[in-house]
């Protein structure tokens, strides 16, 4: 059933199948469970996307993967739109819009949500000079409470900061976000901005997914 929802490119119906049941090991028997649940979803959207705006396609995968579990048209109870889950306020900024202009519903198509939710991960960067900690953190809880956490122990190390972050939500969002970005550049070979040694370095023993269509 999972492979039928990933051939009709639902990953999201695809996923939701196999989310509880996750293997343990990346080994050749387990390779096409591990890509259906962290699959390369809308690739050809997120390659160009973010190659524009020089954010890592792994980042973006794992914010997709954490916001709306690959559902194009995720609503959250307060107005978060699509797959990376933007509020319209934003993306209307992003957009150079305005409240009279900008369409909403926009958003719940995959290439235009996801051309906004990179720019504003490229935004968040630039804010944080590229300290994914603090980008991760501030597009869940924004950069307002992210720049008093930075005041109150910015000199923490980045475990260590996690560890602190006041608001469980985010410090979980966080963690999830970096544990996604390292599946996604040791199964993919994308580039993990998070490790000071080039991702390949990782993943020698890894099944190069870049031969299988996920």
């Amino acid at each position: 059933m999972a492979r039928l929802y990933l051939e009709m490119e639902d990953y999201n119906g695809a996923y939701n199948l196999l989310r509880n049941e996750r293997p343990v090991k990346f080994e050749k028997d387990t390779l096409y469970q591990w890509g259906i649940c962290f699959p390369r979803a809308f690739r050809d959207h997120v390659a160009r996307l973010s190659a524009a705006d020089d954010v890592p396609e792994s980042l973006v995968y794992a914010i997709i993967r954490a916001e709306s579990s690959f559902l194009p048209t995720a609503l959250s109870p307060v107005g978060a739109v699509g797959l990376m889950q933007l509020m319209p306020s934003t993306a209307a900024t992003i957009a150079k819009g305005s409240k009279g202009t900008f369409n909403a519903d926009i958003l719940t198509t995959p290439e235009t949500n996801i051309r906004f939710g990179v720019k504003h991960l490229r935004d968040l960067l630039a804010l944080y000079n590229d300290d994914y900690v603090l980008a991760i953190a501030a597009y869940n809880a924004g950069a307002g409470n992210v720049n008093r956490w930075r005041k109150a122990f910015g000199e923490l190390r980045d475990d260590e900061f996690i560890e602190n972050i006041p608001y469980p939500e985010t410090r979980e969002y966080v963690k999830k976000v970096l544990a996604s970005i390292g599946i996604y550049s040791r199964m993919y070979k994308l580039e993990d901005p998070t490790l000071p040694a080039p991702a390949s370095a990782h993943t020698k023993d890894i099944p190069d997914l870049q031969k299988t269509r996920l």
